[in-house]
Parts: structure tokens; C-alpha cells; sequence
């Protein structure tokens, strides 16, 4: 079991796969193409991840929910500083939008190298889940700041502290 189970674990942590004969790739062409059908470019799949304000509420009580989206929302002409202040100060937020599920990863993987006539439907397919990524950061971004404003009340102010709370 040890010779088995330790290739795989490495491969699983590496997010590599070892060679695939046919069938796999069968398989692994179906999950990818099912992902993108079940995610991508799809109006419900981008409004479920508004979900998201719940749990928001959950975490940290409607006052700092409330004091993140006013933060982040209060003033549309500030937002890209804000956008841009929120990647200064977390590593995590900032590379949010590309550290998306494995599926999603692994479907954006496979269609890399594809060119002429057979790059249009990978361009297509790597932009499928880019409403979903942006609706979720539009939910994520008010919560970092919530969880920030909340963590520099518990961190008595420590900015650092406060930020890998928001993280």
C-alpha cells in the first residue's frame, strides 16, 4: 500500500498526475468540458456565489458585514484604490481571483498550448469563469475588510495582525 500511496500523495501535492493511457484522458477530457458547462459563462452559477454574504454574517456579525461593504462600496470613483490597497496589504486577496478550486484550475491547465484555428475555443473556455470569479470577489472583498476593521479592534490596532485575521 506504501508503494501506492506515497507517488499519489506526492503527485496530489505537487498537483501533478502521472501518465494517462486513454481512458484516463477520456475521463479527464469529460471533467474538464463538465466543469466549464456546469460553471462557466452561467448567470446562476456567478449569482450563487452571493451566497457568500451569508456566512460573511455569520462570521462576523452584521456590523463589521455592514462596515466592509460600506468601505468597499461607499464611493465607486475610490474603488480601484481600494482594490489596490486590499492586494498591498494581503498576498491572499491579491491572487484570489487565480487561485481558483481544483477543477477550475485543472480545466484552465489543459487548454494551454492550444494555437490557431484550435485557440479560439480555449480562449473562450479560460474566460468561461471569469463572471463567477469576479460576483465572489465582489463578496470577498467586502469581508476581508470587515474581518480587517474587526481585527484591528482585537489586535489593538496592529495593522499585520489585523490582515492575516482579514486573511
Amino acid at each position: 500500500i506504501y508503494k501506492e500511496l506515497m507517488p499519489w500523495l506526492r503527485d496530489v501535492a505537487n498537483e501533478q498526475q502521472g501518465n494517462f493511457d486513454g481512458f484516463q484522458k477520456v475521463c479527464g477530457f469529460i471533467r474538464t468540458n463538465l466543469s466549464i458547462a456546469a460553471m462557466g459563462l452561467k448567470a446562476g452559477t456567478a449569482i450563487q456565489q452571493l451566497s457568500g454574504f451569508t456566512k460573511t454574517i455569520t462570521q462576523l456579525g452584521y456590523r463589521q458585514t455592514l462596515h466592509g461593504f460600506k468601505t468597499v462600496y461607499s464611493n465607486p470613483l475610490q474603488f480601484k484604490a481600494m482594490l489596490d490597497e486590499t492586494f498591498a496589504r494581503s498576498t491572499f486577496m491579491a491572487t484570489r481571483m487565480n487561485n481558483y478550486n481544483r477543477d477550475i484550475r485543472d480545466a484552465t491547465k489543459v487548454l494551454d498550448g492550444n494555437v490557431g484555428m484550435r485557440a479560439w475555443p480555449s480562449k473562450i473556455k479560460k474566460i468561461a469563469f471569469t463572471p463567477m470569479c469576479v460576483v465572489q470577489m465582489s463578496i470577498d472583498l467586502p469581508t476581508w475588510w470587515g474581518a480587517f476593521e474587526k481585527g484591528l479592534k482585537t489586535f489593538k490596532g496592529n495593522e499585520i495582525k489585523a490582515a492575516e485575521y482579514a486573511d
